[in-house]
């Protein structure tokens, strides 16, 4: 009996290590599938915006500038502000939320704007990083699934 009692001990010891196993392919595996699920909505939302969106000349009217610190090393960021004049002759004011550095543009450079009909303060700088976000969330959640595919064929392979 007491060996009975010595070989459940074992087989509980390695259950609970391939529960572990299981769990963290699980989280590999879910994380992908959601980071592929948001890259498709957003590309969805960023196309749909495309779609409907007008057109407009707009200026960039201010360059504001951040300053960041990350390891001791300062980083200067610089961030557009762009005006532009809606179908009903209507003058919009918007910060694009992209900022780079060095400074893609100066003030004064004209850029292309982006907006829904309508609602002018729903606008983009037309080809500003669209979609740098999905390829990440794409490339990341990709990542994740492959890892997660090697780990369970290993992990029947070896079982």
């Amino acid at each position: 009996m007491q060996l009975r009692g010595n070989r459940f001990r074992q087989d509980r010891g390695r259950s609970r290590y391939s529960d572990q196993a299981r769990l963290a392919l699980w989280i590999l595996l879910g994380l992908g599938l959601v980071l592929l699920v948001v890259a498709v909505v957003v590309w969805h939302v960023k196309t749909e915006f495309r779609r409907s969106a007008v057109r407009a000349d707009g200026t960039v009217v201010e360059m504001s500038s951040h300053r960041s610190v990350n390891n001791g090393r300062t980083t200067e960021t610089y961030c557009p502000t762009v005006e532009f004049a809606d179908a009903d002759g209507r003058i919009t004011t918007f910060d694009t939320g992209v900022c780079s550095s060095p400074a893609r543009y100066e003030v004064g450079d004209g850029v292309t704007v982006l907006y829904q009909p309508g609602h002018p303060e729903n606008a983009a700088v037309d080809g500003m990083d669209d979609w740098l976000v999905v390829i990440f969330l794409a490339f990341a959640g990709c990542v994740l699934l492959v890892i997660g595919i090697v780990v369970a064929i290993r992990a029947a392979d070896s079982g």
